[in-house]
């Protein structure tokens, strides 16, 4: 049973001095408060765990801040001076200095100052110390370094072999990062290796949260649907694993008794995006519903008997999910096609659309694509639009565009109080929320890549 927990984050909850009937009345209920944005906060503790249950008065919630149209800096051309011609970026991130790193998949960082000033290019591709055959994620590690990521799969283990330099890259080391990707396949649990977003996954202790292999329990059918399960895991710094934080749904697949595979896909699913880390938290969604867990982790040095990292907060955002359509599945599988198959001849095309058309699809659209923490812990949840976040990413990597509208963002402070919505620029794949910026890739219409920082404007409130 959950009991009352006085929280004081700005609530009104009082006690003592009023008539017993409203006494039990917080005791069932918990904390209600008025939260920003224009919403009202409950919050009620279950067992050690602070519940957030946010009501907004509208949906979506109104702009909070505003992202600065023009960007502030952008770095990349289509053709010109070969310092500023970019090639398949896998990240960006500020430097300790305010300037920008910039990885390419060939193993390449090119860095330029807080102008947008080429500064210099290093090519890190090898086998020795500081050193990779490829870089496919980059991203702020503790104090000013920088992480860079590259993943393979070598017998039933998800393997992220990470180089860890300086920010300015004169000083490096290698760490791997061996996470189960499989198991035994029987005849009700099946496993599907795959790879995470590294974006933002360090805590501030040097340690990790991954993702491990995804498993499908087809015991656990419900009207023709199975979930896929991972286990969320932490690594120390030295890519040991140190803990088993919790067993998380990634997705749901068709049940397939009949074929071999034994297992499809469904259309529209909700695909989580990873976990994300600020300061010692862990921040987790599902993807399918508004909903943020919060895991607070002990220190991988810590000499105390608990090195667990427990769910500390859960926040529910109380807005009921959109209906799923036969127009949206239209609208989705009319970018889709295109997107992958608009080379291939009509033939191919016509197959794979109707390959779409026979897959299930869920009752509801999903609800959140992306998830990021700034430096001040305000938690931004990105809403899902069709066609996904998936589908945007590989389009972007063709110099297609199929976002046409701002994404749009919805910020908590760290406690759960919601602030409001934030509307980033249409195409702009955020790699980083700083106080005062965003920064992300994006190409144009020959499929050049760019850099661009644009400015956060937070009016004369401030900084919450």
């Amino acid at each position: 049973m959950n009991a009352m927990h006085r929280f004081s984050s700005g609530a009104s909850c009082r006690r003592g001095g009023f008539a017993s009937l409203l006494a039990v009345q917080v005791l069932l209920l918990g904390c209600r408060e008025e939260g920003g944005g224009g919403s009202s906060v409950a919050r009620r503790d279950s067992a050690g765990v602070e519940i957030v249950e946010i009501q907004p008065t509208t949906w979506p919630p109104p702009e909070v801040w505003q992202i600065e149209e023009n960007p502030a800096v952008s770095i990349g051309v289509t053709t010109g001076d070969p310092d500023y011609e970019l090639y398949a970026v896998q990240g960006t991130a500020t430097t300790g200095n305010g300037g920008t790193v910039v990885a390419e998949f060939d193993a390449t960082l090119r860095y330029y100052d807080r102008d947008g000033i080429h500064l210099r290019t290093l090519e890190r591709e090898g086998e020795g110390p500081g050193e990779a055959r490829s870089f496919n994620y980059l991203s702020g590690y503790k104090g000013d370094s920088l992480i860079l990521t590259t993943m393979q799969g070598r017998g039933g283990t998800i393997h992220y072999r990470l180089l860890i330099l300086d920010d300015q890259a004169e000083f490096g080391r290698n760490l791997d990062l061996r996470v189960p990707g499989s198991g035994e396949k029987t005849d009700s649990v099946v496993w599907v290796t795959q790879f995470m977003d590294m974006d933002q996954t360090s805590l501030a202790d040097g340690s990790f949260a991954l993702l491990g292999g995804t498993q499908i329990r087809l015991d656990r059918s419900e009207d023709g649907v199975v979930p896929g399960l991972a286990a969320l895991v932490r690594a120390d710094p030295n890519g040991h694993l140190m803990d088993t934080i919790d067993v998380v749904k990634v997705g749901s697949f068709e049940h397939q008794p009949l074929s071999d595979r034994k297992w499809g896909m469904i259309l529209l699913d909700a695909e989580p995006p990873p976990p994300r880390a600020n300061g010692m938290q862990v921040y987790w969604t599902p993807g399918d519903r508004y909903l943020v867990n919060v895991f607070e982790a002990s220190p991988a040095g810590s000499h105390h008997e608990d090195r667990s990292t427990r769910l500390r907060r859960s926040i529910r955002l109380l807005t009921p999910l959109s209906p799923l359509t036969p127009e949206h599945r239209q609208e989705h599988i009319g970018i889709v096609v295109p997107t992958y198959d608009g080379d291939e001849p009509p033939e191919i095309q016509r197959e794979y659309r109707d390959y779409l058309n026979g897959l299930p699809s869920p009752d509801s659209l999903p609800a959140i694509q992306d998830l990021r923490v700034d430096p001040l812990g305000n938690i931004w949840v990105e809403l899902f639009e069709i066609p996904g976040k998936g589908v945007r990413g590989f389009a972007q990597g063709k110099g297609l565009s199929v976002q046409k509208e701002p994404a749009r963002w919805v910020v908590f402070t760290s406690d759960g109080t919601l602030l409001g919505s934030v509307l980033t620029p249409p195409d702009l794949e955020i790699k980083e929320i700083g106080t005062d910026h965003i920064l992300g890739i994006t190409t144009d219409q020959y499929g050049a890549y760019q850099v661009r920082r644009h400015s956060i404007q937070r009016g004369p409130g401030g900084l919450p």
